[in-house]
């Protein structure tokens, strides 16, 4: 977690606004915290903020620097783009009855050019499968799935389409393998997903947080 923050601090700071500082600032103290939730912590910065004047250079100046080394695991791992995905017998991932040569959807991130896209965005009815391939994604990166834990499921259960066993086959340009994350590499990708029902949350603490530096 430490890590984490180190990394955001280096790389992001100068291209965020006074609002994201503030939410960083407030996570930060969830660090060495007793609290269960993090957006307790934002909801006392809240309060706290009331009374000072959180201006940019401030917030960070409060962010910790000391003890904190940049994970050179972490900044080589976001020079990695998703390249494409391939599913089977994953949750609405099904397969090819009689036919042991399928493997699966493929469903690619690239451009028209073979690149990897800066935004990919999937469109589709009810039961299309959209949720069914950012878990999958989730899955396969951190071998958990944030919904799932949500809901106390069984996460067996919870991914199962059929009797078959499930697979799910990514890659990345550059290549990374995903077979051998570090303990490192892990953390980074669970920080990588927001669980849906926490989005909403999310974003009334941060209108509440522009409303409050309006005010400042």
């Amino acid at each position: 977690m430490k890590q984490f923050f180190d990394f955001v601090k280096t790389k992001l700071v100068d291209t965020t606004s006074v609002e994201y500082l503030f939410i960083l600032w407030s996570l930060v103290k969830s660090i060495d915290g007793d609290k269960a939730r993090k957006s307790d912590y934002i909801k006392d910065s809240l309060q706290q903020a009331e009374s000072h004047s959180l201006t940019r250079e401030y917030l960070l100046s409060e962010l910790p620097t000391d003890n904190l080394q940049i994970s050179t695991t972490i900044s080589d791992i976001t020079t990695h783009k998703l390249n494409s995905i391939q599913i089977k017998n994953f949750k609405s991932f099904g397969e090819v009855p009689d036919f042991p040569n399928d493997k699966g959807i493929k469903v690619s991130f690239t451009n028209i050019q073979g690149i990897p896209s800066k935004k990919v965005i999937f469109y589709s009815p009810n039961g299309g499968g959209k949720t069914s391939l950012c878990e999958a994604i989730e899955y396969k990166l951190t071998h958990e799935i944030k919904e799932c834990k949500r809901r106390r499921s069984n996460l067996g259960e919870y991914i199962k389409r059929n009797e078959s066993n499930h697979s799910i086959d990514i890659t990345f340009l550059p290549e990374l393998d995903t077979t051998s994350l570090t303990e490192v590499e892990n953390e980074f990708f669970k920080n990588c997903f927001i669980e849906k029902n926490r989005i909403k949350n999310l974003h009334f603490l941060v209108q509440k947080t522009q409303m409050l530096m309006k005010k400042i």
